[in-house]
């Protein structure tokens, strides 16, 4: 099995990149941090998680994600990433709900 960028996200001081592996039928998915002028993989790293939402709160740990800009955005994931990016993806609040984050700006398709 083999990594695959899901989307790699460049900041100030480096890149977080949300990786996938298939796993048979199913996606696993972790985040790595990436130090600017350090290889890929090379980053702290962090949990393993099942699901696309528990991927979005992945990249959701670590607020504003979406208006970072995408350096790699994998061709099956394109859409639910433009999905989350515009509804501002928040993790649950004190009481457990979800709410958008208002002051969201959708990330583009295109660099």
């Amino acid at each position: 099995m083999e990594n695959e960028v899901v989307v790699e996200l460049l900041g100030e001081g480096g890149s977080r990149a949300l990786y996938a592996v298939r796993d048979g039928e199913r996606w696993l998915f972790a985040m790595d941090f990436i130090d600017q002028g350090e290889p890929p993989g090379t980053g702290s790293g962090g949990p393993v998680v099942e699901s696309w939402s528990e991927a979005l709160e992945l990249l959701d740990a670590h607020s504003g994600w979406y208006m970072l800009a995408p350096d790699h955005v994998h061709p099956e994931f394109q859409t639910a990433l433009l999905r989350a990016g515009r509804r501002g993806y928040v993790t649950p609040g004190p009481d457990g709900g979800r709410s958008p984050c208002r002051r969201a700006r959708p990330i583009s398709p295109t660099p």
